[in-house]
C-alpha cells in the first residue's frame, strides 16, 4: 500500500509540472496554487504528500520530461526498422544568442503525421557547414543516420538553397536522395513584397512612418484622440507592422483605415510641422485640406482588400495538418484567385467606391498599379511553381516508374477501404507525409524567455496528451518514476547541505 501511494504522489508531481508548462503557468504561480489546494483539498494524501516548488519543478522539466519527450521520438524513429524521416531548422535570435531548434517529421499510421523537437541548442557559426555540423552532431548524439532522413526543409535563403555551396546541396552530396522542402509561406511573403514595390504609393512604409510618429509621443496620441472624437470616429491603437513578419502588415493597414478620416485631418493641421517624408508619403501639401481627393486611402483600401487573400493562403500553408499533397492545390487556387481578380479588374467593393472620388487620371494611375500588384505576384508565383517542378523532374529519372504504378495501385485500394468500412478517428487522419512544417517562431518566444528554459519547448511540442491522460501514462510508465525519485533524493540532498549553511 505504501509504494503504490508513492507511485501515485510521484506520478502526481511529475503531471503538476507537465501542466504548469502546458498551460503557461509560472511556477512560482503553480506552487502557490498546490499549496492552496492542499488546504482545500486537506483530505486528500495525494496532495498532501505532494512537494512541487519552483527549483525541483525546474529540475523535473529539465531532468526528467525533457529527455523523455526526446527519447521517445528517437525510440520511435531508431525502431526494429528504422523510420525515415524529414528535417526542418529554423534559426532564432534570442537576444546576442543564436538558437537552432532542429524538428523532425515523420509518419505513423496510428497517429498520422507526427510534428516533433528533436535538439534545441545554440550555434553562433550560421554559415552553410556550421549549420550542417549542427544538424550531423545532433543526429549522431541520438544514435540517428542521414540516411534515414528524406527532407530537408527551411527558410528560403541563400545559405539554405543556394546552387553551389549551401546546406541542402552540401547535404545532398551526403544524401542523394534528398528533398526539397521549401516553405512556400515564405514563398508568399516575397510574393507580397515583390508586388508591392509596383504601387506608386509606398503602403509599407506609410504604415511605419504613421506608426512611428505616435509611438514615441504620449502628446501626439492625445491629440490624434481629440481628432477622433472631432470627426466623430472611434480611437484604435496604431498597430506595429514588422517587415519580417508574414501577417503583421494588414492588420496594420486596417487598424489606420478605421481611424483614416482622424489621421488625415490631423497631419494636415500639422502645417509645417508635420514630418517632411509623412507629408510626401501622404501626398499632402501646405494647401492641402479634409476635401481633398485622396488617392493614399484608395490603395490602402486595395491593400486591405487583396492582402487578406495572402493572409488566408498563409494561415492554410502554416497548419500543422497540411501535406505535401495539398500544398500544390493550395497555392494553383491562390493563383486562380489572382488572375480571376486582374482578369475581373476587381480591387474589393470600398475600393471601386473611393476610386470614383478621386480625380480621373489619378484613377487610371491606380488601376493600371493595381494591374501591375496581380501581374507581378501571378509572374512570382508561376517561377517559383517552375523551379519546383523542374526539380521533381530530376527525382522522376531515378524512379521505376512501373513498380511506382503498382504501388499507386495498392494504395489507392487501401485508402478506399480505411475510407468505407474505419472508423471516424480514420478518416481525420492524413495519409501523406508532409515534408513542409517549421517549427513556428512564436512558440520559441512563449516557451523560451529568461524564466523559461528550453526543456519546456521540448515538452511542448513532443508530449500531446491532456493533462488527465498524461497522469495515467505516469503511473504506467516505471522508468519515468524512478527518474522522478533519484531527482528528488538529489533535491533533498541540496535542500540539505544548504541548510547547514
Amino acid at each position: 500500500m505504501w509504494l503504490v501511494r508513492v507511485v501515485e504522489v510521484t506520478a502526481a508531481e511529475l503531471t503538476q509540472v507537465y501542466h504548469t508548462i502546458k498551460h503557461n503557468i509560472s511556477f512560482i504561480s503553480a506552487d502557490c496554487g498546490h499549496k492552496l489546494n492542499q488546504k482545500i483539498l486537506h483530505d486528500s494524501k495525494i496532495v498532501k504528500k505532494m512537494s512541487v516548488g519552483r527549483t525541483k519543478a525546474e529540475a523535473m522539466a529539465k531532468d526528467v520530461l525533457a529527455p523523455k519527450a526526446v527519447a521517445d521520438v528517437v525510440d520511435v524513429l531508431k525502431s526494429d526498422k528504422p523510420l525515415p524521416f524529414s528535417i526542418q531548422i529554423d534559426a532564432s535570435n534570442k537576444g546576442n544568442r543564436k538558437m537552432f531548434p532542429l524538428a523532425v517529421q515523420y509518419f505513423r499510421p496510428e497517429m498520422g503525421i507526427c510534428n516533433k523537437m528533436l535538439d534545441f541548442g545554440e550555434n553562433a557559426d550560421e554559415s552553410a557547414a556550421g549549420i550542417i555540423g549542427f544538424i550531423e552532431q545532433s543526429l549522431d548524439k541520438f544514435g540517428l543516420s542521414l540516411s534515414q532522413v528524406t527532407a530537408y526543409s527551411a527558410d528560403n535563403t541563400n545559405v539554405n538553397y543556394g546552387i553551389h555551396n549551401s546546406v541542402f546541396t552540401n547535404l545532398k552530396k551526403k544524401q542523394k536522395d534528398l528533398l526539397q522542402g521549401n516553405c512556400h509561406a515564405h514563398i508568399v511573403h516575397n510574393t507580397v513584397k515583390h508586388a508591392l514595390d509596383q504601387l506608386t504609393v509606398d503602403v509599407e512604409n506609410v504604415v511605419l512612418k504613421v506608426y512611428g510618429h505616435f509611438s514615441t509621443s504620449a502628446k501626439r496620441r492625445e491629440s490624434l484622440k481629440d481628432f477622433c472624437q472631432f470627426c466623430d470616429v472611434e480611437f484604435h491603437e496604431i498597430l506595429r507592422h514588422v517587415s519580417t513578419r508574414w501577417l503583421s502588415l494588414n492588420p496594420a493597414i486596417s487598424r489606420l483605415l478605421q481611424t483614416w478620416t482622424a489621421l488625415r485631418s490631423y497631419f494636415i493641421s500639422l502645417g509645417e510641422e508635420c514630418p517632411r517624408q509623412i507629408r510626401s508619403l501622404l501626398k499632402l501639401s501646405e494647401a492641402s485640406t479634409e476635401e481633398d481627393p485622396d488617392d493614399v486611402e484608395v490603395y490602402l483600401l486595395f491593400c486591405n482588400n487583396i492582402l487578406s487573400l495572402f493572409e488566408e493562403v498563409v494561415k492554410k500553408l502554416e497548419s500543422d495538418s497540411t501535406t505535401c499533397v495539398e500544398i500544390y492545390s493550395i497555392m494553383s487556387t491562390f493563383k486562380q484567385k489572382l488572375t480571376q481578380r486582374r482578369d475581373d479588374q476587381f480591387y474589393g467593393y470600398l475600393t471601386k467606391v473611393k476610386l470614383q472620388n478621386i480625380l480621373p487620371h489619378e484613377a487610371d494611375r491606380a488601376r493600371a498599379d493595381f494591374t501591375a500588384f496581380f501581374n507581378t505576384a501571378i509572374s512570382y508565383i508561376e517561377k517559383c511553381d517552375t523551379e519546383r517542378i523542374t526539380s521533381k523532374l530530376n527525382l522522376i529519372q531515378n524512379v521505376n516508374m512501373d513498380d511506382l504504378y503498382d504501388e499507386c495501385t495498392t494504395s489507392n485500394t487501401i485508402l478506399k477501404r480505411l475510407k468505407d468500412n474505419a472508423e471516424d478517428e480514420w478518416k481525420s487522419k492524413d495519409v501523406a507525409a508532409s515534408i513542409n512544417w517549421l517549427c513556428g517562431k512564436n512558440l520559441l518566444t512563449n516557451k523560451w524567455s529568461d524564466s523559461r528554459n528550453r526543456s519546456e519547448l521540448l515538452i511542448t511540442l513532443n508530449f500531446k496528451q491532456a493533462c488527465s491522460e498524461f497522469y495515467s501514462s505516469c503511473l504506467k510508465d516505471k522508468q519515468l518514476l524512478l527518474q522522478e525519485v533519484h531527482l528528488q533524493k538529489k533535491v533533498d540532498l541540496t535542500c540539505s547541505s544548504t541548510a547547514h549553511l
